[in-house]
């Protein structure tokens, strides 16, 4: 018995001197390369990002980078954009790395946001190269073309080398379109709830212009009301008597401007809109589309749906 305890002893020291050995050679610096910028994709998995490493000859072993990464507590921490690693940088460095000083950032702008909107995150997201209030005024004829999308930019990139970014992922997503497209869609974007309402929401809107009818968009009157606490407010039914350009429940036709940066697929729903029987359009608390071919079926849907 004394034998076999005794065995297992060895056994066991052995098998802890050999993890030993291998964790000291796999956290030692790999050295076969010089400095590689690495882009980490947003979302990656942990996985994902040590085979990348591995690929990149940065370090020796996934299992030990996954190891490090949960000793040193940053799985959370590790951050999206490119970097500049080493091969002489030991694993623990290498972890460390992604986790801050990236030379580049990721950096989301939604569709239908407004270009104060899309300041306000680049602001929060770029060095102090970047600034707010020059973005707002170089892109003050360009409200509709700031191609909304995820976009890796670099840290200290300045509020003209962004808007020539964005306007010219425009141009190369969306190619030459008519400006009241542009418009319309703008105002679409803002109207649809979802993927379901844009064709039907363009072919509404279109179908109005036609008839030299108002729009009749909240969204238009939302536009006129934003402003840094609240970039879309509900509006009240003494908002519809506002005396602006933009505000389509007064004037008939398209306003003089957009007023969102629409993504793709609602330009597209333009683009496509097919012929409509419908005229209005209404949704119910839960985001649900109820069209009308009439003023009167238009006024029951309101007294069921919305009940006023």
């Amino acid at each position: 018995m004394r034998r076999i305890i005794g065995l297992l002893v060895f056994i066991g020291l052995l098998v802890l001197i050999g993890l030993l050995i291998w964790w000291k050679w796999a956290t030692a610096p790999v050295g076969e390369v010089g400095p590689t910028v690495i882009v980490v994709a947003r979302g990656a998995a942990i996985d994902d990002i040590g085979r990348q490493l591995q690929q990149a000859k940065l370090i020796k072993s996934v299992a030990a980078f996954k190891l490090m990464v949960m000793k040193l507590g940053v799985s959370k921490s590790i951050q999206a954009g490119d970097f500049r690693l080493d091969g002489k940088m030991s694993l623990a460095e290498v972890v460390t790395g992604l986790t801050h000083g990236s030379l580049d950032v990721w950096i989301t702008l939604p569709e239908g946001w407004r270009r104060e909107q899309m300041a306000q995150r680049l602001a929060e997201n770029l060095s102090d190269s970047f600034d707010a209030g020059e973005f707002i005024r170089l892109s003050a004829a360009e409200e509709g073309y700031l191609f909304p999308d995820t976009y890796l930019m670099p840290q200290e990139a300045s509020a003209g080398a962004v808007v020539k970014l964005l306007t010219e992922t425009f141009r190369k997503k969306v190619g030459v379109i008519d400006r009241d497209m542009v418009i319309l869609a703008s105002i679409v974007e803002r109207e649809a709830k979802g993927e379901a309402d844009r064709k039907l929401v363009a072919a509404i809107l279109l179908k109005r212009l036609k008839l030299n009818m108002g729009l009749n968009a909240d969204a238009s009157l939302q536009f006129i009301l934003g402003g840094p606490t609240d970039w879309w407010p509900t509006p009240k039914a003494v908002d519809k008597q506002l005396k602006s350009p933009f505000n389509t429940y007064i004037y008939a036709g398209l306003p003089p401007a957009p007023i969102a940066n629409p993504g793709l697929a609602v330009i597209t729903a333009v683009r496509q809109a097919q012929d409509t029987p419908y005229v209005y359009y209404l949704h119910d608390a839960e985001g649900e589309i109820h069209p009308a071919k009439t003023l009167e079926e238009h006024q029951a849907n309101i007294d069921r749906y919305l009940g006023y």
